[in-house]
């Protein structure tokens, strides 16, 4: 049992409702037209076993770069704490590598698509699975070069929901693209908060992010510009699609307000911590909420 829990905490489950966002809202601007139950769950199970290579991957990284240390802020990992060894770790890694593997392969053999689809969908499998690992893990991880934030917006946005969306009708609708960006800078934005708060510990390992660079304030005004951006492109999409109902959905986000203001007056870093909960929450109820209106009205 206290193995099991140990997995679980390095998994940081706290992390996987974000993940599911982009999936829920792609699939609820599906369900009027050609929802696919199967399509739906499959990506569920393959966006958690990409966000938990991440994650093991991000815990291995860093270890062997020594960014998680005793000057560390946020929670302890797994490997820093003793729990896991490397070794452990680089073989847990592997064999959710090859599951994630496996569910996208069951998952396009089991769907009709054409040639050049298919080629396109498992590349990009196979590509997430690099950005999952290549985060903190080789030579140049990018995610120590400032390019964390663009990684996270594109799988995260727009690849989760555009991707879903198109497997479901095997197209792009330009409200859907718009919902993309609102789900994506959100993502960006739980980035940027866990950024901000081990903004100076980076800075003296040499892991360049965003926040090392911007520095505190103008972190803070980058964090306010990601939530302007997300709520416009959110309204402007369902706007565009007419789906007045899912102005519903939006209710969650209000939230938001709160957190901006908590934002400003933040002097120690550690209390942006609390804040990583808030906007991943208020990111998967809207989009959960999202989901649920839509069977409702179309079921």
């Amino acid at each position: 049992m206290n193995l099991l829990r140990t997995w679980l905490r390095a998994a940081r489950l706290r992390t996987l409702p974000l993940s599911f966002s982009g999936i829920l809202i792609g699939s609820a601007f599906a369900l009027n037209e050609n929802f696919n139950f199967f399509i739906f769950f499959s990506c569920l199970i393959i966006t958690v076993l990409f966000q938990v290579i991440s994650n093991f991957a991000n815990d291995l990284g860093d270890a062997i770069k020594g960014v998680d240390d005793h000057t560390r802020i946020g929670p302890k990992r797994a490997i820093q704490s003793g729990l896991i060894t490397k070794v452990q770790m680089k073989k847990a890694i592997v064999f959710f590598c090859f599951m994630a593997l496996f569910m996208v392969l069951q998952l396009l053999m089991n769907i009709d698509l054409r040639r050049i689809e298919l080629m396109f969908f498992l590349a990009f499998g196979i590509v997430a699975i690099w950005a999952a690992i290549a985060y903190t893990i080789g030579k140049k991880p990018y995610g120590y070069r400032a390019l964390g934030d663009l990684m996270v917006f594109l799988f995260f946005g727009l690849l989760a929901v555009l991707g879903t969306f198109y497997l479901h009708l095997r197209r792009i609708n330009l409200e859907v693209l718009f919902i993309a960006f609102a789900i994506g800078t959100l993502a960006v934005a739980v980035l940027n908060l866990n950024n901000m708060r081990d903004r100076e510990d980076d800075a003296l390992k040499n892991k360049i992010t965003m926040a090392v660079i911007l520095g505190a304030e103008k972190s803070k005004k980058y964090q306010m510009l990601l939530l302007i951006v997300s709520l416009l492109t959110f309204l402007i999409g369902i706007t565009l699609s007419g789906r007045f109902w899912y102005f519903i959905a939006m209710l969650p986000l209000i939230r938001l307000v709160g957190h901006v203001n908590r934002i400003k007056q933040v002097k120690n870093n550690l209390d942006f911590d609390p804040e990583l909960k808030v906007i991943a929450i208020s990111s998967f109820m809207s989009s959960l909420l999202c989901f649920i209106i839509g069977l409702i009205v179309y079921f």
